[in-house]
């Protein structure tokens, strides 16, 4: 069992992570470019982790259809990565 811990941020954090505001934060996730967030009972949280990943790929000079992708990818591991949870 790996015993790593996941670190999760709040908006207004995932947003100074880019140096954006509000709406152009959401419309970047609404466009597939940023990651959704994550449901935690009312709250909604971004794992670091893939904050961390589009970043670099932003910083390496990703196209917005290089991050599409990298987004799809990040959100299908979350659904592999809670069905091996659950097993």
């Amino acid at each position: 069992m790996s015993t790593a811990r996941l670190s999760f941020a709040g908006e207004a954090d995932a947003r100074a992570i880019f140096d954006i505001g509000k709406s152009t934060f959401r419309q970047r996730i609404a466009d597939g470019l940023l990651p959704g967030p994550v449901k935690f009972g009312a709250r909604s949280l971004w794992p670091r982790h893939e904050l961390d990943a589009v970043a670099g790929a932003v910083i390496g000079g990703a196209s917005d259809d290089d991050l599409r992708a990298l987004v799809a990818q990040l959100v299908e591991a979350r659904k592999t990565n809670a069905t091996r949870a659950a097993a």
